[in-house]
């Protein structure tokens, strides 16, 4: 890695290049630690939350090459542990606050906030994502009884056909797609938020 991510007693929050040997400060807060902060795949964004006054944290996306931060949450809940998704499409995090629930015990009689996990999408959406598919499965039709056998695969040496060329070195001739990053459209980015259909409850960490 080239790259180290650390808090501070100082509320903090740090990025080390191990190659140039310099640090420099990524966010501060006045209101408490930053406790929550994770990498992209590709090491070209840094998500973490930022503690508010009224008790509640909201996420920001910081561009590590440009050094630019985003804040991408309105602050309506406590929202923690932010982590983007294997393949760059979505920012998952817990929020606690969005979903009550009754309370039962006889000390405390308000209601109980729930913690639950939710998806935003990091790039415009063509379509409706998290879509829950049909539980039917596709029908086969049976192969009759009757079928004839596929004929064995002829020579080529044989037909007088030059067989196929193998690939150099065993290596296919088609080129890998280069892997390009994360790109992050962040217009409109908070109206892309979803909650997951997990029931929420006491979630801590992803």
């Amino acid at each position: 890695s080239k790259h180290i991510l650390y808090t501070n007693n100082d509320f903090q929050l740090m990025l080390v290049d191990v190659e140039a040997k310099t640090e420099k400060v990524v966010a501060e807060s006045k209101l408490g630690g930053i406790r929550s902060y994770s990498w992209s795949h590709d090491s070209k964004w840094i998500t973490y939350t930022m503690p508010q006054r009224n008790g509640y944290n909201h996420i920001v996306i910081y561009n590590v090459e440009k050094g630019e931060a985003k804040q991408v949450t309105d602050g309506i809940g406590r929202e923690s542990s932010p982590v983007f998704s294997p393949d760059g499409k979505y920012l998952y995090f817990l929020s606690s606050g969005r979903t009550f629930t009754a309370n039962f015990n006889m000390v405390s009689q308000g209601p109980v906030a729930l913690t639950t996990v939710m998806a935003m999408s990091l790039q415009k959406e063509k379509a409706e994502p998290f879509t829950k598919e049909e539980d039917e499965e596709p029908i086969v039709e049976e192969k009759k009884k009757d079928d004839k056998k596929k004929a064995p695969a002829k020579d080529a040496k044989k037909e007088g056909k030059k067989p196929e060329a193998k690939p150099e070195n065993g290596k296919d001739k088609k080129a890998k797609k280069k892997d390009e990053g994360i790109k992050i459209d962040f217009a409109g980015i908070k109206d892309r938020i979803r909650r997951l259909a997990i029931r929420p409850g006491a979630h801590f960490g992803l």
